[in-house]
């Protein structure tokens, strides 16, 4: 599911550069429910089993920065079929505080 780009206007610069063909392709498509709601999540396979891949064997960490905490160990990473174990997830609030936002 790509959608068509409906924003930049054909001769503009955005055009090409965002241009769904050079796009990851979103294949995976999961509605997940939390305490606090329910989200349709869409997502490219392609993309998430390759920054696994890259995890797994030891070339790259995956951390997730994310306002889904603390959903992301117990929703996205089985969505995902990522390990829990393997992917770390950065406390926010604490991450924006040391950057100094």
């Amino acid at each position: 599911m790509n959608k068509v780009m409906t924003w930049a206007k054909p001769d503009s610069p955005y055009a090409k550069m965002y241009n769904p063909e050079k796009a990851f392709h979103l294949d995976g498509n999961e509605k997940v429910h939390t305490p606090v709601g329910s989200w349709r999540i869409h997502w490219s396979s392609e993309l998430s089993d390759a920054m696994y891949a890259l995890a797994v064997d030891g070339i790259v960490e995956l951390w997730w920065l994310s306002t889904w905490q603390p959903y992301c160990s117990q929703i996205l990473d089985p969505m995902l079929g990522w390990d829990p174990m393997l992917v770390r997830c950065h406390h926010l609030v604490r991450f924006c505080h040391q950057m100094g936002t």
